[in-house]
C-alpha cells in the first residue's frame, strides 16, 4: 500500500538512536500527510509504548542522557582472580597438511628453477597439455605459468587452460 508506514523509528524509542530533525521524524512516522499537495500536519496516532527495562544494577539508578548526547562508553568490570595454571608440558599444536602445502608451493618461476623445475613446452593450438604432460596434465607437482601467475595443475580446471601457458614439471 502506499499509504503504509510504521507509526514508530524502534530504534529512537529504544534509545539507541535520537530524534535529530523533529519534522523529518513527523513526516516518516505520520505526523505529516505526504499524500496531499499542501502539507499538513496530522497528530500522530497514540501508540503504546514497551514498558522501561529495569536498571541493570540495584545499586545504582539509571541515569537520564541528555537530548542529542551519546552513551557513556561501559564501565570495565573488576577483573576476577583467575585460575593458577596447572604444571605440565605445553600442548603442541599439529601443522595442517593443507596449509603446509600451499605454503610449500612455489609462487613463481625463480622458485620454479630453484626447486629442480624445467619448462616441457607452451600451450599452443597444436600443442595441448595432455600432449606435452602426459597424465601428469593434473598432477599437484605440475605447474602452469602464465602472466607471472603459478597454478598447479591439481588446481587447475581443463577449461582454463590456455593458448600461451608454459608446462613446468620436475626435471
Amino acid at each position: 500500500k502506499l499509504k503504509y508506514r510504521p507509526g514508530f523509528d524502534a530504534d529512537a524509542r529504544a534509545g539507541r538512536l535520537t530524534i535529530g530533525d523533529p519534522f523529518l521524524q513527523t513526516v516518516l512516522y505520520g505526523g505529516v500527510d505526504t499524500m496531499s499537495a499542501v502539507y499538513k500536519v496530522v497528530e500522530p496516532k497514540p501508540v503504546s509504548k514497551p514498558p522501561p527495562k529495569p536498571p541493570k544494577s540495584a545499586s545504582a539508578p539509571p541515569k537520564s542522557a541528555p537530548p542529542h548526547s551519546k552513551p557513556a562508553p561501559p564501565q570495565p568490570k573488576p577483573a576476577a582472580p583467575s585460575p593458577k595454571p596447572t604444571p605440565g608440558p605445553a600442548p603442541q599444536v599439529a601443522e595442517k597438511p593443507a596449509r603446509a602445502a600451499a605454503e610449500s608451493a612455489p609462487k613463481s618461476i625463480a622458485q620454479l628453477m630453484v626447486r629442480g623445475y624445467e619448462m616441457k613446452g607452451t600451450v599452443s593450438p597444436a600443442m595441448t597439455a595432455s600432449k606435452i604432460a602426459g597424465g601428469k596434465w593434473n598432477s599437484p607437482d605440475t605447474f602452469y605459468t602464465i602472466r607471472g601467475k603459478v597454478i598447479p595443475g591439481n588446481e587447475i580446471d581443463a577449461a582454463h587452460i590456455e593458448k600461451g601457458m608454459c608446462i613446468w614439471m620436475k626435471k
